[in-house]
């Protein structure tokens, strides 16, 4: 079987796109789903947080900040962690990018994005988002 999502730490962390969910809690045991999308969605029988990411430039870097610690609580928790956007390319990406550098995983932002691209082909960080990653992660070094 094909999985169309990725394992971005093993056995912990997965990302990918919405319509994943499903197959990732019933192959991985996903104990909390963080849905990155802006809008919202009905109530969906599992344990889910919605925190989206920001599209507006001022909310960009709180979003990402938002959604990376609740990624990184439930991990630190030893749950297993499902993110994922509409369809797991750009603010998926931006996540794992960011949580890859929060691990020590990665040093540089660019070394984050090279990896999670890597693990996940189609992930494609826009400019914006970018940006923010750098902006976020100068300002916890100084």
């Amino acid at each position: 079987m094909k999985k169309e999502y990725n394992e971005l730490i093993e056995n912990q962390l997965f990302f990918g796109g919405a319509r994943d969910v499903e197959d990732a809690i019933t192959n991985e045991g996903i104990d909390l789903v963080v849905d990155l999308r802006q809008e919202e969605t009905k109530e969906m029988g599992y344990t889910r947080i919605h925190t989206p990411i920001s599209d507006e430039p001022n909310e960009l870097k709180l979003s990402i900040r938002n959604a990376v610690d609740k990624v990184l609580n439930a991990y630190h928790d030893g749950k297993k962690v499902y993110f994922h956007c509409g369809s797991g390319s750009g603010k998926a990406g931006t996540v794992a990018s960011a949580v890859l550098l929060e691990l020590n995983k990665v040093k540089t932002i660019d070394e984050a994005m090279q990896k999670t691209k890597e693990i996940r082909h189609q992930v494609v960080i826009q400019p914006s988002r970018q940006k923010a990653l750098q902006e976020m992660f100068n300002e916890s070094k100084e």
